[in-house]
């Protein structure tokens, strides 16, 4: 009779942990896969991890007026903000060539404060500088950018004016 009961009560554990972890369960096909939660990161187009990048992109041309615009752009292509320091009041200069020959400076033609600045821009950010020639004569023209911060940065272009 012993054993008979040690029995009982042996099968009796043995049927309370199999049932145990099984409530709630529900049957695998009736309910849908759980997928992993991934977030998802939006970059910015042309986000590259440290680097800096300078541009020229050309504005409307004002045939009336005979005047050229141009936009310069110093985009932070980097993760984290980055800060420059200028000697000068001088965020940029440029030059204009025509066939080979500089006829324009920018830093040539305009006075600047000789106090030290600081600028930062943010991750992804970017600092613009338009500029405007008027009464160009025709022909084939070069444009190029020199950033006047402590990390140098240029873009050039070329153009026609017709």
């Amino acid at each position: 009779m012993r054993y008979t009961v040690l029995a009982g009560l042996l099968l009796s554990l043995v049927l309370a942990m199999a049932a145990c972890g099984t409530k709630g369960v529900s049957d695998p096909q009736k309910e849908p896969l759980k997928q992993p939660v991934v977030e998802k990161k939006e970059q910015s187009a042309g986000i590259v991890a440290g680097s800096m990048e300078g541009r020229i992109t050309e504005g409307k041309h004002d045939l009336i007026n005979n005047k050229n615009s141009f936009t310069f752009t110093v985009k932070n292509q980097t993760e984290k903000e980055q800060s420059f320091k200028f000697p000068n009041g001088f965020s940029y200069d440029y030059i204009l060539i025509k066939e080979g020959k500089k006829i324009e400076q920018y830093s040539e033609n305009v006075r600047s404060t000789q106090a030290i600045r600081n600028l930062i821009i943010p991750a992804g950010g970017e600092k613009n500088y338009e500029v405007t020639f008027e009464n160009l004569e025709k022909g084939e023209y070069m444009i190029e950018f020199i950033w006047q911060g402590d990390k140098n940065i240029r873009a050039s272009m070329a153009f026609n004016v017709i």
